[in-house]
């Protein structure tokens, strides 16, 4: 019987909302500089989790809707803040 595949979720941007995610993430100066620097790296963590066997779900995060959930739950954007947001957007995509 073969095994079900883990889920690994990672955070995904468009090109277009880069600059706007830098502006209003509290943590910008640790963020990749352009989107094509983040884009690569994001792109080699999603393929080595794939080697390792893991289903990787790309959770795209628009400026608008972090924003609006960032005002919901009372907390600033930062890398934290951005994993809680991708962690509880998965879960409603799976109910």
């Amino acid at each position: 019987m073969a095994r079900a595949k883990l889920n690994f979720t990672i955070p995904w941007y468009e090109k277009e909302d880069w600059d706007l995610i830098r502006k209003i993430s509290e943590d910008s100066d640790e963020m990749e500089n352009s989107f094509e620097e983040w884009y690569s790296k994001a792109l080699s963590t999603k393929l080595f989790f794939e080697k390792e066997g893991f289903n990787v779900v790309k959770i795209l995060i628009r400026p608008d809707e972090i924003l609006q959930w960032s005002k919901a739950k009372n907390c600033k954007i930062h890398a934290s803040s951005r994993e809680r947001f991708i962690s509880e957007k998965h879960k409603e995509i799976l109910k």
